[in-house]
């Protein structure tokens, strides 16, 4: 129901800018409305779901605003462990900077809620497709199904980075470093010259017009409601129901008994058809 171009004005050429990766669903799942979201109010930094794209039933993994607490790292393990056991393949929309850091955090247990998600993303045994769509800095890489968990496709938007931490997060851990060193050896810290190393290099000059001329195409994109009678859809809202049914909210898939083939499709040699059913690759 909505056009994929619309995703040239949604999605901003500068990573930093945060987007709703519902949008991106919008114009990509079957139905554009069709997406049953799995606690939509616990861990909202990440999204999750299930879904149809062309046909064949997915579970999504979508990062809202880049960085991953403890809560969202508890949900999504919740939600590949659901995806395994109805035979569901995932679908992860990387756009996160990692882990959060932290005195409290650490306390609270992010180092072992992180392992949880990573260690279901490693024992995951359904087909994996990753899609960077923004930022993809460190463990967050690694938690979102990046290249070192062989997904079946991994593909990259040409605005997309990549990399073991981000620039911002590296300048301010340099930052602190280097303001540490100045106080335990009496020197002056200079406060001027450090803001500047932490100003990256895109904000300065001719950037700065390319991307807030870019505002108005979003605008214009926006304006455009191809949304169908009674719908509601966007930030701060999600469909009732969903793809599958709305049966205490849980998916509607077929099961192996069902079609009566055996179960032998897995993450490296199987296939789904349009219908639901598993059938093997050849």
């Amino acid at each position: 129901m909505y056009d994929p171009e619309e995703l040239l004005g949604l999605i901003s050429p500068d990573f930093r800018i945060p987007f709703d990766p519902r949008e991106v669903l919008a114009r990509v799942a079957d139905g554009s409305v069709f997406f049953d979201e799995y606690k939509p109010t616990y861990g909202t930094s990440l999204v999750t779901g299930w879904a149809s794209v062309h046909g064949y039933p997915v579970g999504v993994l979508a990062n809202a605003r880049g960085v991953l607490f403890s809560e969202e790292a508890k949900k999504a393990s919740e939600f590949i462990l659901l995806a395994n056991h109805y035979d569901t393949p995932l679908i992860f929309l990387q756009n996160t900077t990692g882990y959060m850091v932290g005195k409290s955090y650490e306390q609270g247990g992010i180092i072992k809620d992180g392992a949880k998600m990573i260690n279901a993303v490693a024992n995951s045994e359904v087909p994996h497709i990753t899609i960077n769509i923004g930022a993809s800095f460190g463990a967050g890489n690694y938690g979102m199904s990046g290249r070192a968990y062989d997904p079946r496709l991994m593909f990259a938007w040409p605005h997309s980075r990549l990399a073991v931490m981000g620039a911002q997060q590296l300048a301010g851990v340099m930052s602190i470093v280097a303001k540490n060193a100045a106080e335990s050896t009496g020197r002056p810290f200079d406060a001027e010259a450090d803001d500047e190393k932490k100003t990256p290099a895109g904000d300065r000059g001719a950037d700065r017009a390319r991307v807030a001329g870019y505002g108005g195409h979003r605008a214009a994109v926006r304006r455009r409601d191809h949304r169908p009678a009674g719908h509601s859809y966007g930030a701060g809202h999600r469909p009732v129901g969903g793809a599958f049914g709305s049966r205490a909210g849980q998916p509607q898939l077929r099961r192996l008994s069902d079609v009566g083939e055996p179960k032998t499709c897995r993450k490296s040699t199987s296939c789904w058809s349009p219908t639901g059913a598993r059938s093997p690759r050849g």
